[in-house]
């Protein structure tokens, strides 16, 4: 999986999986760009448990939704950060998923 953030939240992001169709967010449009597809964090805490809001463009009918994270956590050192996706409901869909900034 590949998925870059920009300065203003931006993001951008595709599977490299030719053999099996997978989307980087479980229910978005991966191939449909949008300005305000955007991966938000509005707050971090010392304890690096963060809040924030991912918008993407829905699946069934190219509309922008706008979820919360669930359980949002930073790593020590900010370079990592995990969240849960699923209307953002992790006993919903409970996927998780692991950003690594990279430079």
């Amino acid at each position: 999986m590949h998925f870059s953030i920009e300065s203003n939240g931006h993001y951008s992001g595709y599977v490299s999986y030719p053999a099996i169709s997978l989307r980087v967010l479980d229910n978005g449009v991966d191939s449909i760009d949008d300005p305000e597809k955007k991966f938000i964090v509005n707050d971090i805490l010392a304890n690096g448990e963060g809040t924030g809001t991912i918008k993407f463009v829905h699946q069934t009918d190219n509309r922008v939704l706008t979820y919360v994270f669930d359980r949002m956590q930073f790593s020590n050192d900010y370079n990592e950060v995990t969240f849960y996706s699923g209307n953002f409901d992790a006993s919903w869909l409970n996927i998780e998923y692991k950003l690594i900034k990279q430079n």
